[in-house]
């Protein structure tokens, strides 16, 4: 069953339509839906519907945090073209952003919630992981700042124990790196591949035997006595073999002649010991893993360094935004001004004297137009009297000699040539007087430039009242940050003087500085108070002008229905004079 209600058109003017119980909970079901997504503008029963839906569905547009190469602005005082090209804008940007449910344009300005309803729940439900998303991805950069920019006294033990495992793993890493401590003479080839082992763990064995011993404390006196046989040996060797037979320091036997000197069993033996405990294949598995950990936790900062320099250079481009932004106002702002001054330098008199110009511009074309075929006709009768001249001058010469005809025709080209002249010299003078009042505007041309500036001077007043509100917002921002600062910086006091907490001192300069704090926090209050009640009084002085303004509206109505009803009088009164007149004849 269809419902007759109160509806609004794009221009905001009130008429009657009728709707189907469907529409009309389509609409509903879609109010509810952006409403319940976070758009709480859709619940002002004072908007139009089209504009609580077409205003829900940019909002949800530019919640999906998608790229589009379409500028989406709305606005609750925009014109009835500025509205029908959003709604075309929209349409562009619901494909791009693939919606799987079709909307045409006409459908939006007709308020056929039917198909408007499956594109705002889509609409939501992308703006919702959307928003989901940003909000995780927000949390995460918030706290990382947190963490590069403050420091818990958590962070610090954790610091500490860090340092402490580093110095930990370096002092393991340098025990664990194996050091030469013999090197083999030149020219010593071994027997056999076990000899060759055997030689090889030689030259690193004062360094492992000393990291065997420790590892097994059973061996260890037998690793002794093998190192001061080995020594003794050494020495020996020493006293016998000339200088030239030795090497470096850490050269002092060769290996051939350990071999023959220490028994090689008991080397074998030695170095199956050292070689075979699990300990160290442990340890040395340990070692790895922290490398391992170590590389991945210097890849993990390569890449934070990365993402740091990345949003630096995202700050640097909104800083360049910003400041494009800022000259783009300061621009438009002069044109503001400038088409100010040239409302005001129009003057009627400037008007009248155009009008003026135009009627005489007319005339002097009527004028010319007379001149003209006066002209032309002068010039075909001198041709005339040129042609019988001409013959006449022939039949004379062959009568009597041409020299009186002669003179005649010379004296009538020299008339027709001035005739020719002062013709060119009024044409002339004619067409400086054409351009001259073609330069004046017509009467048509100054209305379209009327009606041009008006609608000029509406869109400078709604770009104002956006530049004020973006400043209100952007000084309201500025305060919310102080304040936040301040309120970060009074914790971080906090949090650094706990210690200091006991001393009585302390405690007086700190009831001092509440009392700062709370002078401070009271002047402000003063000063939104104050602000609040100037505000409050221009409120209650707009609010007694917009109460004139309603009476004189109901005075203007009440007298447009009195004069309706006098006039209809008046013809009524009318009709029975006619009636009379006619029945008395």
């Amino acid at each position: 069953m269809d419902t007759v209600r109160k509806s609004h058109d794009l221009s905001g003017e009130e008429f009657d339509v009728r709707e189907d119980e469907e529409q009309f909970a389509r609409l509903q079901d879609t109010i509810d839906l952006l409403v319940a997504a976070g758009y709480f503008r859709a619940r002002l029963k004072a908007l139009p519907p089209f504009d609580r839906v077409i205003g829900g569905i940019v909002w949800c547009i530019t919640l999906c945090n998608r790229s589009v190469d379409i500028d989406l602005f709305y606005s609750e005082s925009s014109t009835i073209g500025q509205k029908i090209a959003l709604t075309e804008r929209v349409v562009e940007v619901l494909q791009q952003l693939k919606c799987p449910h079709s909307l045409e344009p006409h459908q939006i300005q007709g308020l056929d919630y039917i198909h408007i309803f499956p594109v705002v729940q889509w609409l939501v439900k992308e703006a919702v992981e959307a928003k989901l998303k940003r909000g995780d991805m927000v949390q995460n950069h918030a706290a990382y700042q947190f963490g590069r920019r403050f420091h818990l006294p958590l962070d610090h033990q954790l610091k500490a124990q860090k340092l402490a495992r580093a110095k930990n793993y370096e002092k393991l890493k340098s025990l664990c790196f194996p050091l030469r401590i013999y090197r083999r003479v030149e020219g010593f080839v071994s027997k056999d591949l076990h000899e060759d082992i055997q030689c090889t763990l030689m030259e690193y064995g004062g360094r492992m035997f000393a990291e065997q011993s420790k590892q097994q404390p059973k061996e260890s006196r037998r690793m002794s006595e093998d190192r001061e046989s080995v020594k003794e040996v050494v020495e020996d060797v020493q006293e016998c073999l000339p200088m030239e037979a030795v090497c470096t320091a850490k050269q002092r036997i060769s290996t051939g002649a350990l071999v023959h000197i220490i028994d090689t069993k008991a080397l074998h033996e030695a170095s199956t010991n050292i070689s075979t405990p699990k300990a160290a294949c442990v340890r040395h598995t340990d070692i790895d893993v922290v490398r391992s950990r170590l590389v991945e936790a210097e890849q993990e900062l390569h890449k934070l360094r990365n993402e740091e320099k990345r949003i630096d250079a995202e700050l640097v481009e909104a800083n360049e935004l910003s400041s494009s932004l800022q000259r783009e106002i300061e621009e438009v702002e002069r044109r503001i001004a400038a088409h100010l001054d040239f409302e005001q330098s129009i003057d009627k008199a400037l008007l009248e004297k155009l009008t003026q110009l135009i009627a005489e511009h007319n005339e002097m074309r009527k004028r010319e137009t007379n001149f003209k075929a006066a002209c032309n006709a002068e010039l075909c009768r001198m041709q005339q009297e040129l042609e019988e001249l001409n013959i006449r001058r022939q039949e004379r010469a062959l009568d009597a000699g041409g020299a009186s005809w002669d003179d005649e025709y010379r004296n009538a080209k020299e008339r027709v040539e001035k005739a020719r002249l002062q013709a060119a010299l009024l044409n002339r003078q004619i067409t400086l007087e054409q351009r001259r009042l073609d330069s004046a505007p017509s009467q048509a041309e100054i209305s379209q430039y009327q009606r041009r500036i008006i609608e000029l001077y509406n869109q400078m007043a709604v770009k104002h009242r956006e530049t004020k509100q973006f400043y209100t917002l952007h000084n309201t921002l500025l305060d919310v940050k102080a304040y936040m600062q301040r309120e970060i910086d009074l914790l971080n006091s906090i949090d650094d003087v706990q210690e200091l907490t006991s001393k009585e001192s302390y405690k007086e300069s700190f009831v001092e500085n509440l009392e700062k704090v709370l002078k401070g926090v009271d002047e402000t209050l003063d000063k939104v108070t104050s602000k609040q009640k100037e505000q409050q009084t221009i409120r209650e002085q707009l609010s007694d002008d917009y109460q004139y303004l309603l009476d004189k509206e109901r005075l203007y109505h009440k007298t447009v229905d009195d004069f309706k009803r006098e006039c209809q009088r008046n013809e009524e009164l009318r009709k029975k004079l006619g009636d009379g007149g006619n029945h008395v004849e």
